[in-house]
């Protein structure tokens, strides 16, 4: 497990886990790609990659982050998100073809 935040925001990142018990990542991921293969042990059914909850206030408000997608340098999905931290919730706002 990483104990903290992964930060490169240029950098790869490709993580091949197996028998996963814990979150890999407890605190996010910055990076300018990721691939995330993660086969978890049977036992375990919470997620790759946790925040801490000690930065959440006690009622934080909605955030939002935009997601591209790229295929050799050239944008071709953008996808706009926003989360609920109590409960932690995604709910994909919008998705955009870009040609």
């Amino acid at each position: 497990m990483l104990n903290g935040t992964v930060y490169g925001p240029t950098a790869a990142l490709d993580l091949e886990l197996s028998g996963v018990s814990s979150p890999v990542v407890n605190d996010g991921v910055i990076a300018g790609s990721t691939r995330l293969t993660i086969h978890p042990s049977a036992c375990y059914t919470g997620p790759a990659i946790s925040h801490l909850d000690a930065q959440f206030p006690s009622n934080p408000p909605e955030a939002g982050e935009v997601f591209t997608a790229c295929i050799r340098g050239t944008p071709v999905l953008r996808r706009r998100v926003t989360f609920s931290p109590s409960p932690v919730k995604a709910k994909v706002e919008s998705w955009t073809v870009l040609r």
